[in-house]
């Protein structure tokens, strides 16, 4: 659904389409559950097939569509929280903040209302079907009611879709008092519509969120699409259009969108090369921000005392020496891209264990405090303002680790 763009409307269509094949399937089965005597008895008596279909065997399969119906809008409430990861909002909203940021109480609220809004969902539908049972009477129903059958299903669905991603919402103007023209000169935005997005970490949604604030200072009406889970994500919304701009890193877009390997030896080097080849996509890059960020690994001052860590090349010594000691968090696009674990590990000759990485998401031992007991160095990776390439040091609350002076490759 990555080319529909963003929000709600994208989510929308992704639940319709999960919810036809119960549906579907339920009235297959009710169809083929008709007595083929009492099809042959409407034939006889000169009825067209689509006189029987909806006269004898869609009546008939009553029972069982609306069977059907249920089971799709109970499974859409638990689907539709995945609405989060295109920015369509929802309950899956609290989940996922729960989970990003560690937020256990918000995890347990956003959980519980999906299990009771998918119970309410089941007891309204077993009532409505339980109606059109006793509407039936087990008998031959008039085409009248098979369009209220058909009707009411269709209703229920778009219910469901909207029920289950109700309660938040992903698309609101920003929640701020600034007034249009209180930065810079006038509104030079006067009655343009904006839309803003961002991944879904820290970072990204202050960055964007500062640049709708800055939109509306301008006097444009500002759509806030932030949060949206993924890089990927939130690049096809400012490629399909759904959004207007975004706050993106050199780096990511040359490797992980055009396609690279091997990135450019200078920042604006990076820069100018992103920025010409993404024309093709028709999206435009504006003048880089004067502060940009880089990778850097950390370790609270009790392990880096303990294993001696001053430089990438002492980690490295320490995944030959002692593997089982060796314990890097961080984020997954780090684990995977050619600029981040893979390419410090080919450069200082890491040899990290494969289950030695930790997700930063779902790894719940923090780099600042040792677990008691455990045996391991408790490296974390952490963004840290800077240029991208070069030498350079990054303090943690209790110690730092310098990068070597003249840095290889």
């Amino acid at each position: 659904m990555i080319w529909l763009g963003i929000g709600q409307r994208a989510a929308l269509v992704g639940i319709v389409a999960f919810a036809v094949l119960p549906v579907l399937s339920n009235t297959v089965a009710g169809l083929r559950a008709t007595d083929p005597a009492l099809v042959e008895a409407a034939r006889g008596i000169g009825m067209s097939p689509l006189l029987v279909l909806f006269r004898v065997e869609l009546p008939l399969a009553v029972p069982l569509i609306p069977a059907g119906v249920r089971t799709a809008l109970v499974l859409n409430v638990g689907t539709a929280t995945l609405a989060t990861f295109g920015g369509g909002g929802g309950l899956g909203d609290l989940i996922s903040s729960g989970i990003t940021n560690q937020r256990m109480p918000v995890l347990v609220l956003g959980s519980v209302l999906t299990v009771a809004m998918a119970l309410i969902v089941d007891r309204l539908g077993m009532l409505v079907e339980l109606l059109l049972r006793l509407r039936t009477g087990g008998g031959l129903m008039r085409l009248t009611r098979v369009r209220t059958v058909v009707a009411g299903a269709g209703a229920l669905l778009l219910a469901a879709a909207g029920l289950s991603g109700c309660g938040l919402t992903s698309g609101s103007p920003p929640a701020d008092s600034v007034q249009p023209g209180s930065i810079g000169k006038g509104r030079p935005l006067e009655g343009v519509q904006l839309t803003v997005t961002s991944k879904e970490f820290t970072e990204q949604i202050i960055l964007g969120q500062i640049m709708g604030l800055v939109f509306k200072a301008a006097g444009a009406k500002v759509l806030d699409r932030t949060n949206t889970q993924g890089s990927i994500g939130a690049r096809e919304a400012v490629k399909s259009g759904a959004a207007d701009g975004m706050y993106e890193y050199t780096g990511t877009a040359w490797i992980t969108y055009l396609g690279h390997t091997k990135s450019a030896a200078e920042p604006y080097e990076q820069w100018e090369a992103v920025r010409d080849e993404d024309r093709r996509n028709s999206i435009t890059w504006l003048p880089a921000a004067p502060l940009n960020n880089t990778y850097a690994l950390v370790a609270n001052r009790a392990n880096a005392q303990k294993y001696r860590l001053r430089t990438l090349s002492d980690v490295a010594r320490l995944t030959k020496k002692d593997p089982g000691a060796a314990t890097i968090c961080g984020g997954s696009e780090f684990s995977v891209r050619e600029d981040g674990l893979p390419g410090v590990a080919k450069t200082y000759g890491f040899a990290l264990r494969r289950g030695n990485f930790r997700d930063a998401l779902r790894s719940r031992t923090s780099p600042h405090r040792p677990t008691p007991g455990a045996h391991h160095s408790g490296a974390a990776v952490a963004r840290r303002p800077g240029r991208i390439h070069g030498p350079g040091r990054v303090v943690g609350r209790r110690t730092r680790l310098r990068v070597p002076d003249r840095p290889r490759g």
